[in-house]
């Protein structure tokens, strides 16, 4: 999954079971994101990677599914029928 948030930009392995709290984009309610590289912090061709990081989900600008049909992106304040579309297309 292809994650835009408050911190930058990641491809990272997300549990399926994280993804409602990533559709509710709550203050407080966090998820742990796995073997994160962080897309916009390259530095002389070397990325930020993490093992494991946690993000607040409403830190996070638009996420993606990396196979399927990436053209359902869901961002903030998308309706929650949409969310749920793009979370059964990935």
């Amino acid at each position: 999954m292809q994650l835009c948030t408050d911190e930058g930009a990641f491809i990272c392995n997300v549990d399926e079971s994280d993804i409602p709290r990533l559709v509710a984009g709550e203050t407080g309610t966090f998820i742990v994101i796995h073997h994160a590289i962080r897309l916009d912090a390259m530095y002389e061709g070397q990325y930020e990677l993490h093992e494991t990081k946690v993000v607040e989900t409403s830190s996070i600008d638009f996420y993606r599914p990396l196979q399927g049909d990436t053209g359902h992106t869901v961002r903030k304040g998308q309706p929650a029928a949409y969310a749920d579309k793009a979370r059964h297309d990935g």
